[in-house]
């Protein structure tokens, strides 16, 4: 007979077989891969958003305040009417104390698509269904100064953009790239169907080109955003944003700014107005949803695999005490018992983390989507995800089995 088995098989009270053991482990196990299945993705989702967040978005957010602002039709018929009323804005917006600079726009970066508009390089035959497509914005001379936008080549736009000027663009250093790789676009002409101020059908000259701006979200790639810039007075639009630069707290002229639009068209509302830095922190938030939610559970589960090695362990103990009183009578010292434990505990945990890891694997290539310049098998997340996780599994077992190498062989062998 194997003494080791039939000491615990027979031990006095027990009740307890080695295949409910055998369950009960296996339910700890369970337990600790789920919980290293939902650390793992924890920390991904950690790192995904920790790289989000040092993403430049191409722009300067901080002292930016930015609302929307919509002309009637009625009162605002054509172009010059409206390029009209927003030089008029400008000029009183950049009399207020504490204004920098003004510019409108129509779309803010990091909102999506407004206009997007099929083009093609003059000169180049390109068949109209297979023609790229570029995010189209209208902005004011000021634009790229206020947003702080950078010129890599070339010039920004200025006041002699003007409707009676030759019509001219700023394209983004993606749009370079693309279409103009190894070469100088400065010169060179687009030619575009439409605007968001009508037909345009016609050669833009590319005078400048600036740097990258997120369209879209932080987390979007650098060839996927190709931008033109066309002079406001040039494609006047009814509907824009303002963006006004500031000395200080750009909340603090909120009321003057909303003053200025007041005494140029009493009818004429803001809406969505507050600071760009709100915008950025808006763009990385389904990020932090899944984050907090994803991390939730991770605590949750760690939680309850520590909860569940304890309990199983300190059960076994309890159980096991006739057993240990005999062990300790044949000689067996406390630190032995204490290892024997520690021992068991710590198989345990090392199958559920060995079974976490596979599950993770799968998990992880799932989350794919939702992570950011981090690998879904990033080795330094599974090393520390394991590691707290062996941590943990250890300091559960280490009372129950400290507690089992404090019994005393007299009492429990005598009752």
């Amino acid at each position: 007979m194997d003494l080791n088995d039939t000491l615990k098989d027979e031990a006095r009270g027990s009740g307890a077989s080695r295949e409910r053991r055998r369950l009960r482990n296996a339910l700890v196990i369970g337990e600790v891969a789920i919980a290293f299945c939902l650390l793992t993705g924890a920390a991904l989702l950690l790192a995904s958003l920790a790289r989000l967040l040092q993403v430049d978005p191409g722009f300067n957010p901080q002292k930016l305040l930015a609302a929307h602002v919509a002309l009637p039709g009625t009162r605002y018929a054509s172009e010059a009417q409206v390029a009209d009323f927003y030089r008029r804005a400008t000029d009183q917006l950049k009399a207020l104390p504490g204004v920098q600079q003004v510019a409108f726009s129509t779309d803010l970066p990091l909102r999506g698509w407004a206009f997007g508009v099929p083009f093609q390089v003059a000169g180049r035959m390109v068949e109209n269904s297979r023609r790229p497509f570029a995010h189209l914005q209208s902005v004011t001379s000021d634009y790229f100064a206020t947003l702080q936008i950078p010129m890599l080549r070339g010039r920004a736009l200025n006041d002699l953009d003007n409707e009676r000027a030759r019509p001219v663009l700023v394209i983004n250093q993606t749009l370079a790239e693309k279409f103009f790789p190894g070469e100088d676009p400065i010169g060179r002409h687009l030619v575009m169907d439409s605007g968001p101020g009508g037909p345009k059908s016609t050669a833009w000259e590319i005078v400048g080109v600036c740097g990258r701006v997120k369209v879209q979200d932080m987390a979007e790639a650098a060839t996927r955003a190709p931008e033109v810039y066309l002079p406001f007075a040039q494609a006047a639009v009814s509907q824009s944003w303002v963006s006004v630069r500031t000395s200080g707290d750009p909340m603090l002229l909120r009321t003057a700014v909303e003053g200025v639009f007041q005494n140029l068209d009493p009818t004429l509302p803001l809406t969505a107005m507050g600071p760009m830095d709100v915008v950025l922190q808006r763009a990385s938030g389904p990020a932090r949803f899944r984050l907090r939610l994803f991390g939730a559970l991770a605590v949750l589960g760690f939680l309850l695999s520590v909860v569940g090695i304890y309990s199983v362990r300190a059960y076994a103990v309890e159980q096991r005490q006739h057993e240990i009183g005999i062990r300790m009578a044949l000689g067996a010292t406390p630190r032995h018992v204490l290892q024997v434990f520690l021992r068991e505990g710590a198989w345990v945990v090392a199958v559920g983390i060995a079974l976490g890891a596979v599950m993770s694997l799968w998990l992880t290539r799932a989350m794919t989507s939702l992570l950011f310049s981090v690998q879904p098998s990033d080795p330094l997340v599974f090393t520390g995800s394991a590691l707290l996780m062996a941590a943990a599994g250890v300091a559960a077992s280490f009372l129950p089995a400290r507690a089992a190498a404090k019994v005393d062989p007299a009492s429990v062998i005598t009752r």
